[in-house]
């Protein structure tokens, strides 16, 4: 039986399939319980999510989903139907892969400022309004990269999973009377930064098709440059796949933009980063030891090794990459 292309595909035992739905039952009985003692958090929510047009949304993911072979009956865009409020500190908006959900926050550092403001002034500023769809989006681009989960049980109380997540590749436990714990990930820098990437150019395609193109450059633009500043961990993910894109494309005779084609085609379809064929070119293009370093790289590495790491592989100063790439969006013309 042939592989399943791109898409969500799941298989679980009985234990962790049981442990899913009582996970998701969890979700929905929390957004319930906001909606009748916190109703204007729920209001609020839906108010930022229905800003985008989810079958624009959808359509867009559509065409990258054709674009890189992946079948549009494999697409896993029925999450995006069903978006779950809940309180998350640390993102807007959550992709959870073990469950198939997508979750969006109600405790959000955006979330309570989008939330003042609707009480101080009645609306919310569009420059953050655009902020928060350009995180939600990046959240998209997991549900509709190629993601697989795997399980096995251990003995009575414990499980195992196996994600793989566009290029990320995860193991964990999870048992029935305790918090997931990560064994091991790999590939995360190189997964966020192929998503982000994705998602600003998706952001941009969104708008232009909404009529908000000049808005959404402008917004885009100054969000770059000032991440950039400061040294955002994603925004140096995406630095370190654009300066792999320029440095295989100067050795391959291949275009940079090509290059980054076939690693948003691996991202939705199959990733082909580890095969040999492939690691042998990452190995004669930087060094021998530049995918086992590269593939231990994640949100728990400090900024000074990503930068450590650059300067060891000559990958794009922050400043250089920030107006190259905004000439390849097109906000930068020339």
């Amino acid at each position: 039986m042939d592989e399943k292309i791109g898409g969500y595909d799941a298989k679980l035992t009985p234990r962790t399939r049981q442990m899913r739905d009582e996970n998701i039952a969890y979700y929905e009985g929390y957004e319930s319980g906001q909606a009748d003692f916190h109703p204007e958090n729920v209001e609020l929510a839906k108010e930022i999510l229905g800003s985008l047009d989810m079958k624009v949304l959808k359509a867009i993911f559509r065409e990258h989903l054709l674009k890189s072979g992946v079948p549009l009956e494999n697409s896993n865009e029925a999450v995006l139907d069903r978006i779950f409020v809940y309180p998350m500190e640390s993102n807007i908006a959550e992709y959870q892969s073990f469950e198939n959900v997508m979750s969006f926050s109600t405790s959000d550092k955006h979330f309570l400022e989008a939330k003042l403001h609707k009480t101080e002034q009645r609306t919310i500023p569009q420059e953050l309004l655009m902020k928060m769809q350009l995180f939600f989006i990046h959240e998209a681009c997991h549900v509709f990269s190629r993601e697989r989960i795997y399980s096995t049980d251990v003995n009575a109380p414990q499980s195992r999973l196996h994600q793989d997540s566009g290029y990320r590749m995860a193991n964990y436990t999870y048992g029935e009377h305790e918090s997931t714990r990560l064994i091991s990930s790999s590939f995360e820098a190189f997964n966020e930064g192929v998503t982000q990437r994705i998602a600003e150019e998706i952001f941009l395609e969104y708008h232009r098709r909404a009529g908000k193109s000049g808005e959404a450059d402008c917004k885009l633009g100054t969000f770059t440059r000032e991440q950039s500043k400061s040294y955002w961990s994603y925004f140096l993910y995406s630095n370190q796949v654009g300066s792999m894109c320029d440095s295989i494309a100067e050795y391959t005779g291949v275009p940079a933009e090509e290059v980054w084609k076939s690693f948003k085609r691996g991202y939705f379809e199959k990733p082909e980063l580890f095969h040999e064929e492939t690691a042998e070119l990452f190995e004669e293009t930087f060094g021998k030891d530049f995918l086992a370093e590269y593939s231990k790289m994640g949100r728990t590495t400090p900024v000074r090794d990503l930068a450590r790491f650059d300067a060891k592989y000559k990958l794009l100063d922050p400043d250089r990459y920030t107006e190259k790439w905004l000439r390849h969006l097109g906000i930068v013309k020339g």
